[in-house]
Order: C-alpha cells, then sequence, then structure tokens
C-alpha cells in the first residue's frame, strides 16, 4: 500500500454524515457486505440547479479498505455532476488510490454500491451544465464558425 494509501485510511478526509441543507438535494445510501457485516453510508449533497455534487460525506463499519474506498469514491464525485459521477467505475478508483489488493478489491465494488444507492434518488434531475456544442444550434455554429 502506499503511503497516502495509509495516510487516507488513518486520517479520511471525507468521513462523517452530511445534514441536508436548504436549496440543495440531500441523498443517501447505504451498502451491506453482509458476510462481514461492513457497512458503508454515502451522504451527498446536490445542487439542484445544475446536478453538480456539492459534497460528499461516508461513514464505515468494516476494514480499512473499505474507509480508503469511500474517501477516495468522496474525493471523485465532488464538483461532478451526478450524471458523471453515475458512470465512475472501479478502475478510476483503483487509480486514484493506487492498486488495491486483489483480496481487497471487493471494498470498491461495496463503496460503488452504496453511490448508485445513494443516487438512486436522482432518477429525474436534469443537469444545466452544457457544452459550448449543445448550446448552439447546428446551423448556428457553421455559420458562426469564427464565433464560436
Amino acid at each position: 500500500m502506499k503511503p497516502s494509501g495509509r495516510r487516507r485510511i488513518l486520517h479520511p478526509k471525507y468521513v462523517g454524515a452530511l445534514q441536508p441543507r436548504e436549496a440543495m438535494l440531500f441523498c443517501s445510501g447505504e451498502e451491506v457486505y453482509s458476510p462481514l457485516r461492513a457497512r458503508i453510508t454515502l451522504s451527498l449533497l446536490i445542487d439542484p440547479t445544475d446536478g453538480v455534487i456539492a459534497d460528499a460525506a461516508f461513514l464505515v463499519y468494516g476494514p480499512s479498505y473499505l474507509i480508503l474506498a469511500g474517501d477516495l469514491l468522496c474525493e471523485l464525485v465532488v464538483r461532478k455532476t451526478h450524471m458523471h459521477a453515475r458512470q465512475l467505475r472501479a478502475s478510476a478508483l483503483e487509480t486514484a488510490g493506487g492498486s488495491f489488493p486483489i483480496k481487497e478489491a471487493l471494498w470498491i465494488n461495496v463503496a460503488l454500491g452504496a453511490l448508485d444507492q445513494a443516487l438512486e434518488s436522482c432518477e429525474g434531475l436534469e443537469t444545466a451544465v452544457k457544452t459550448p456544442v449543445e448550446l448552439l444550434e447546428r446551423d448556428e455554429g457553421e455559420n458562426n464558425f469564427d464565433e464560436f
């Protein structure tokens, strides 16, 4: 394990529970790994005007690698839209935190399960973040290429 991984386990940045705030969408998800009775609860605060995740936090009861997976997951989803967070894969967490030993890689999927649970309440939420190409009509973009 990299020294940064040990540091994250001993002093995670995103540990805790978020409380609902005015004008923010509060989402929470929990995943339990039954054989070891390990559990992770993930809390998200999402700005409903643009769908961007403003804050994330997690609580863990279980092994140290689940703490690492939760902290990495929170770091990766903050400032992303809920749609981008939904596309997050295990390889992104492994890349961000160094390689997980094969026996411990299952904790990444447990953390991602909690993320899926939390994002279920965002089903109808639109994202207002648009690229310049999406903002212009096709004909407008072709006629005003220099301005674009």
